[in-house]
């Protein structure tokens, strides 16, 4: 049951072993330069530039809602000054 016959049949198993873990380094350096890619802004439509336009978004609304929520207690506080105020000048 030996199958390694003569220094050729190790070559040539080394040479297939060879080839399988070169091709599977050159799949994976592939996808990590792909991956890698991605994370690094560039100005168009990279993940990262999405992450950014959305976070810009995303900040800009909740200052919106902040300021707006802001005007209407501003508003609330000032009714309830003109009630004291009002209060006061009938006593």
């Amino acid at each position: 049951m030996n199958w390694v016959q003569s220094p050729g049949d190790v070559a040539a198993v080394l040479s297939i072993i060879g080839v399988v873990l070169g091709v599977l380094w050159f799949l994976i350096d592939v996808r990590v330069t792909k991956i890698l890619k991605e994370l690094k802004p560039n100005g168009g439509d990279s993940f990262s530039d999405r992450l950014e336009r959305n976070h810009r978004e995303l900040r800009d609304e909740l200052l919106t809602s902040t300021e707006r929520i802001e005007r209407k207690i501003d508003k609330h506080l000032g009714w309830h000054m003109d009630q004291v105020s009002a209060d006061r000048g009938r006593r």
